[in-house]
């Protein structure tokens, strides 16, 4: 059974925008760059709200937020 706080980490979107999260994602890089599925991988190694549960629209609206970004 999983602890509530781990729980928890699942359940609760994180606080951060699409924006952050590719900052956040890039500046985690050596080369300080990515592709957008890498980009993608990490956040669903670093936030489990991101793997799991019925969520997976999020890759589309950061698609998009990560295009004007470019």
């Amino acid at each position: 059974m999983i602890a509530q706080s781990q729980a928890d980490r699942y359940r609760k979107r994180p606080s951060y925008s699409y924006m952050q999260l590719i900052r956040m994602a890039i500046s985690s890089s050596p080369q300080q760059r990515m592709t957008l599925k890498e980009i993608y991988q990490w956040i669903e190694a670093q936030f489990p709200y991101y793997r799991h549960g019925n969520h997976q629209g999020w890759k589309v609206c950061f698609a998009v937020a990560a295009t004007a970004a470019a």
